[in-house]
């Protein structure tokens, strides 16, 4: 949330990720949804650059959840450009690092409901 705050003055909230998880709304921070299932939710960014995929799957103890991104071109067939380039790796940490910092807020929580 504070990059997407602080670089590209697109701030989020846990009770519109709420709202996103439940349909209530398509827009959540950087992202509009593209796409969406029971169980699957594809968000492009406000740029058209970037997608992101979750999936949920329910097993017996617990819920899995599963996410994809991708950096696409402008246009079909050309490279993503000399930035966009620069930026991947970026992009990557950055992915990795937005799903560990779930999954650690996601695991104190539910220690305390507990």
């Amino acid at each position: 949330a504070f990059i997407l705050t602080y670089t590209v003055r697109k701030p989020s909230s846990d009770v519109e990720a709420k709202k996103l998880s439940n349909a209530e709304i398509d827009k959540f921070a950087a992202w509009t949804v593209e796409a969406r299932s029971e169980k699957e939710l594809l968000m492009c960014d406000f740029v058209s650059r970037t997608r992101s995929w979750f999936m949920l799957e329910q097993l017996e103890d617990k819920t899995k959840l599963y996410f994809g991104s991708a950096v696409v071109p402008k246009k079909r067939g050309e490279g993503l450009g000399f930035i966009f380039n620069l930026l991947l790796g970026f992009h990557q940490i950055y992915s990795v690092l937005l799903l560990y910092f779930a999954k650690q807020r996601l695991s104190h929580r539910g220690h305390r409901d507990h």
